[in-house]
């Protein structure tokens, strides 16, 4: 989660905690009733529309695996 990101969530009545890195995920989606998912990567020069959709789609795709894992119940 970005800096910005983290600041805009920490000013709503919301507790809201920062983790970064797959080996922090489950600890970060443990018991969670909402998951926000605020980006992806950036296109980069070079880089066709499709392979941006691609490499996002494979991190939304993997985040989601996780919120089915770690917080199932939510």
């Amino acid at each position: 989660m970005t800096k910005q990101v983290l600041l805009d969530l920490e000013a709503s009545k919301y507790q809201v905690k920062g983790y970064a890195g797959e080996d922090q995920l489950g600890q970060a989606l443990e018991g969670s009733d909402i998951v926000i998912i605020p980006a992806g990567v950036p296109r980069k020069p070079g880089m066709t529309r499709d392979d941006l959709f691609d490499i996002n789609a494979g991190i939304v795709k993997s985040l989601c695996e996780a919120i089915a894992q770690y917080c199932p119940n939510e």
